[in-house]
């Protein structure tokens, strides 16, 4: 430093005291430190502390300057930065001086900006931008800026920009390896996000999440089930977040408390959804055929087919999910072996088929086949008859509509094909010709 003082001179000017006065470190020579001291305009306004020379150091019990105080008297010293900037040209002044606040710097940070924002309010969504990415390159600091403002966001949870704030302190904790604090924090925010009435937001169920991670990577599973449990009866049953948010727990059921709870809470939930939304929901199926599939991954087949009747039974006859729910069903008991039954359901879902619905004449020529397998001819020619006679009196009412044209053509070639399986050729000659004219016209 003595060399470098003989061309130049350095002055850093300290934080504004809250008296408003100043604090000046500069370097000057021995004579010309001599020559200040006994400049009567100097001790007008100011006031000497104290030097250190870069011969030797102050003598004990002498004068002493700010960066050869004890680091506990350094940082109440920091402490009084009324802002970052402040702050940042103090920690500039001496190495001893940043030592100091790096030792209590999240601390210190986060005092700093709390008094900062309460001399002025800052912009807090350019505040957020600005500590998201502080946070990818020192999460510390990140975390002890959002730390500063909390006290500010708590009492507004579950409201989406507290919430995000939220997250983002949590992220922090973890990327900084603050477990401790993490959990803390998570313990205690999730107190007051099920306290509040309010239905949690998008940003309220991001927090959810990142809290039971949190209550997960501590090895505390059982508060995350019943944190998830809380959380999931706050939710709306007819928003798709429940049925997501289910959908979790009943994974994290059988992974603690086994397959048998985890069943039991999948069925709780289709009832639940089937009063809130309808038997013919998306949601509500979509739970049922979960269930279906927990009985048969159990091996409990016998079940699986008494619960599916359960869901087809409660459908509307009409519509295609009932028709759906049926080829599934005739499916399962076919590999059951169950003809007789499959062959029911069939003929169940042929009586509430209308001439024009969808697959009337595919549902004709299974029913047919089936007939035939167990050896009722009689029936399956009949089946393709009643088909015939009623795709043919559609027809009489609108001959030139050429959908039923197309609808009466394959219904005499079906109709045909039965007359010939059963050696009625004249029947089955009759009927083709008949099909050749509607496909001419």
């Amino acid at each position: 430093m003595a060399d470098f003082n003989k061309v130049t001179r350095m002055c850093f000017v300290l934080p504004r005291k809250r008296h408003g006065g100043i604090e000046i470190v500069i370097t000057l020579q021995r004579l010309e430190m001599e020559r200040l001291k006994a400049d009567d305009r100097f001790a007008k306004d100011s006031r000497y502390n104290g030097h250190m020379s870069t011969a030797s150091s102050p003598p004990p019990g002498g004068p002493h300057n700010l960066h050869t105080l004890h680091g506990d008297v350094l940082h109440e010293v920091l402490l009084l930065s009324p802002d970052r900037k402040s702050l940042r040209h103090l920690i500039l002044t001496h190495p001893a001086i940043y030592h100091a606040f790096k030792a209590r710097r999240r601390l210190i940070l986060r005092t700093v900006f709390k008094m900062e924002a309460s001399f002025s309010p800052p912009d807090m969504v350019a505040v957020d931008s600005f500590l998201v990415r502080l946070q990818v390159k020192n999460p510390i600091d990140g975390a002890a800026l959002r730390e500063a403002l909390w006290p500010r966001f708590e009492p507004l949870l579950p409201a989406s920009f507290p919430s995000r704030w939220a997250t983002a302190l949590l992220a922090c904790y973890h990327s900084s390896n603050l477990k401790d604090d993490a959990l803390v924090f998570t313990k205690r925010t999730t107190i007051q996000l099920l306290d509040h009435a309010l239905p949690p937001t998008r940003e309220a169920r991001t927090f959810a999440r990142a809290a039971i991670r949190t209550y997960v990577a501590a090895n505390l599973v059982e508060n995350a089930l019943r944190f998830q449990e809380a959380f999931l009866r706050r939710l709306d049953p007819r928003s798709p977040e429940h049925s997501l948010w289910a959908k979790e727990l009943v994974i994290r059921y059988r992974a603690i408390k086994g397959p048998e709870q985890a069943l039991q809470l999948q069925l709780s939930n289709w009832e639940l959804y089937q009063t809130t939304l309808g038997p013919n929901s998306d949601i509500t199926l979509d739970w049922a055929r979960s269930i279906v599939h927990e009985h048969q991954c159990a091996g409990d087949h016998q079940n699986a087919i008494l619960f599916h009747q359960k869901v087809r039974n409660s459908l509307d006859p009409t519509t295609a999910q009932y028709v759906a729910w049926s080829r599934h069903q005739i499916q399962m008991l076919q590999r059951l072996d169950q003809i007789e039954e499959a062959l029911l359901v069939m003929e169940d879902v042929w009586r509430h088929l209308q001439p024009d619905s969808a697959g009337y004449r595919a549902w004709a020529t299974q029913l047919s086949a089936q007939y035939e397998a167990v050896g009722r001819a009689d029936a399956a020619v009949a089946v393709c008859e009643a088909a015939w006679t009623a795709i043919k009196t559609s027809l009489d009412r609108l001959p030139n509509d050429r959908t039923w044209k197309y609808y009466a053509h394959g219904a005499a070639l079906m109709l045909a094909k039965a007359y010939r399986r059963n050696n009625r050729k004249e029947d089955a000659i009759f009927l083709e010709a008949i099909s050749k004219s509607l496909r001419a016209s």
